[in-house]
């Protein structure tokens, strides 16, 4: 009896050994296909295993699936990058005002609880103890780091540029595509 096949035309074990092979993406196993295949057909022998495995790198539905899977994957990584890189954008552009409101009895500026603030800002900024007190800042000089550090290891080319270094600059970031 012929075993059913999804909409991808592979059996259901061809399919997990698909996903095996892209969910070890970042790790040794990622690439070997022996390996994918050993966690999903339970192969005793090594040799047995490795010959399998080229046999299904072979078969055009199971690279196809691969491709497609793999397309997703590198989606889903540049999508998670682009999220750091736009909130490193608005920390290192963070304007320390919004931090501050002024008190309705003695109108002078006081810092605003930290459940009031947007959820955006709450997330860009950590607790630091400062004279004994706890305060909620926001490390601008760390978000440039870190977006200097991911920029370059793009491969698109960039420049980063701060006018005011030593006051609250924005950081603006342009782009050129490679030649």
């Amino acid at each position: 009896m012929a075993q059913r096949k999804n909409e991808h035309g592979l059996t259901p074990k061809q399919e997990a050994f698909c996903h095996a092979y892209v969910n070890a993406y970042g790790t040794e196993d990622f690439g070997n296909a022996t390996a994918a295949l050993l966690k999903v057909y339970g192969y005793k022998s090594q040799k047995g295993a490795w010959e399998a495995a080229s046999r299904l790198m072979n078969d055009s539905k199971v690279t196809a699936r691969l491709n497609e899977l793999l397309l997703e994957k590198i989606s889903e990584a540049d999508a998670n990058a682009q999220s750091l890189i736009d909130r490193d954008k608005m920390a290192a552009n963070f304007d320390d005002a919004l931090l501050w409101a002024p008190d309705p009895e003695t109108g002078r500026d006081m810092k605003i609880n930290i459940t009031k603030l947007p959820k955006w800002i709450r997330v860009l900024g950590t607790w630091k103890t400062i004279g004994g007190r706890a305060v909620f800042v926001v490390d601008k000089e760390a978000a440039r780091e870190r977006l200097h550090k991911a920029l370059i290891k793009t491969k698109v080319e960039h420049s980063m540029s701060d006018d005011f270094p030593m006051a609250d600059g924005k950081v603006s970031i342009t782009f050129r595509k490679n030649v």
